[in-house]
């Protein structure tokens, strides 16, 4: 007979990743995130932003990041694009042109 696995569903209040801080003030430190958390930040970028299928994203930051991540799940649960742009390889121009390119209507950018 067929051995039969059952798939186990990670619980939504459980650790679906982890982001260490800089730093900057002593050690970095990894900070527990769940499912529930990404999915409650995309909820309210998607409500604030009016989100959808139509959108194009820019994702400047890193994946290891909080912004990084619910810029990634934001496009991929509304059906958006992602375009992404490593400002360090490409830089300002490479930026803008990606921008233009991929006809961008969201992106999420803070100083460095």
């Amino acid at each position: 007979p067929a051995v039969r696995e059952v798939l186990k569903t990670a619980p939504a209040d459980g650790i679906a990743f982890i982001l260490y801080t800089s730093g900057s003030s002593g050690q970095p430190k990894g900070i527990c995130n769940s499912q529930s958390a990404i999915l409650h930040r995309v909820a309210q970028f998607t409500n604030a932003c009016h989100l959808n299928a139509k959108d194009r994203f820019l994702l400047l930051g890193s994946t290891g990041s909080i912004a990084g991540l619910r810029d990634v799940f934001s496009a991929a649960l509304n059906g958006a694009t992602l375009v992404i742009a490593e400002p360090n390889k490409v830089g300002l121009d490479g930026i803008l042109r990606a921008m233009d390119r991929g006809r961008i209507t969201v992106c999420y950018a803070l100083p460095a």
